[in-house]
């Protein structure tokens, strides 16, 4: 798979070259993922105590966990919606379960210490407070002017001001303050949060452009990356702990089984810092997560991976 670099001399350009072609051409010293050899986290296919639904239709794409978090002690709590729950991980055995309220969830984040907060874009679309036990205590509609189409709503995220969505990948919207209050929406550009200013990617017919918005100002184009690929889709765009970023791409080649999943480091002076190769899982027993990937709150980078037997989610190392 080919891919070009084409764009201006900035912090992020030049490790953007080098991580992509190291991967792809899997040359060079260093070039790979350094995982743990132990899965993070764990779980068969199923509805039992420690495991995680999975539906696999007819027609149509077959479902299972959706998403997952990590939380500042490294316990990995899990989005099973097919079973409506959210299993939780402590040092890579299951620990508990957490009964939540049937509905189309397809993210969460964690509420403090207060439970967790689930994200369900469908029907009437809404952010549920649920506690540690499961139960409701709060729900703010998602009657957002900024979103239209509450389906095009891919993410949820937490900061220190409160709860953000992300709308058709390309702008962010905050929805409440992190009592779970409605506040007056604020709509930034970007899919990640760096300082007073965000991180945009742009994808087209050809690659992929990166870019730095500062308030009142104009997008600073960071670099581009042109694609040798049928698709492409960003799916992580996060500030690196220390500066920087991290960036992961989801490529489809032209080919079945062509699918492949990067993830690059960049420090904040444009090195290039690490990198990783992820297959895409394929096949009619495989779910399609999205959120795959993860920055947890720990500063450790995460993936889940899917198999016919069941999901691990391991620390990636780059």
């Amino acid at each position: 798979m080919a891919l070009r670099f084409t764009g201006n001399s900035c912090w992020i350009a030049s490790a953007v070259l080098v991580g992509i072609t190291n991967a792809a051409c899997a040359t060079g010293e260093g070039s790979g993922p350094v995982r743990s050899d132990a899965p993070t986290a764990g779980a068969a296919w199923g509805n039992g105590a420690s495991e995680l639904g999975r539906n696999v239709e007819q027609e149509g794409m077959p479902e299972g966990p959706n998403s997952f978090v990590v939380d500042h002690a490294s316990v990995v709590h899990v989005l099973d919606q097919v079973n409506h729950r959210i299993q939780v991980f402590r040092g890579g055995r299951h620990e508990r379960s957490v009964s939540i309220p049937k509905a189309s969830f397809t993210d969460l984040e964690l509420d403090g210490a207060n439970g967790y907060a689930l994200l369900a874009p469908y029907g009437t679309p809404a952010l549920v407070f649920v506690d540690l036990k499961g139960a409701k205590r709060a729900e703010v509609k998602l009657e957002l002017r900024e979103a239209p189409v509450p389906s095009l709503l891919s993410r949820l995220d937490r900061t220190d001001s409160g709860f953000w969505l992300t709308a058709e990948g390309a702008y962010r919207v905050q929805v409440c303050d992190l009592q779970g209050a409605p506040v007056e929406p604020t709509v930034l550009p970007g899919q990640a949060q760096v300082g007073s200013a965000s991180l945009a990617a742009r994808v087209d017919s050809r690659g992929l452009t990166l870019h730095r918005v500062a308030p009142g100002q104009e997008p600073e184009t960071l670099s581009r990356i042109e694609l040798d690929a049928t698709t492409a889709h960003v799916t992580l765009l996060e500030p690196r702990p220390g500066g920087g970023a991290y960036v992961g791409l989801g490529l489809l080649g032209p080919e079945p089984g062509a699918a492949r999943h990067w993830l690059l480091a960049v420090d904040s002076a444009g090195r290039q810092v690490g990198e990783a190769s992820i297959d895409d899982p394929h096949g009619a027993d495989v779910p399609d997560a999205i959120r795959r990937v993860r920055l947890g709150d720990d500063g450790r980078l995460y993936v889940m991976l899917a198999a016919s037997t069941g999901v691990t989610i391991k620390e990636v190392t780059l």
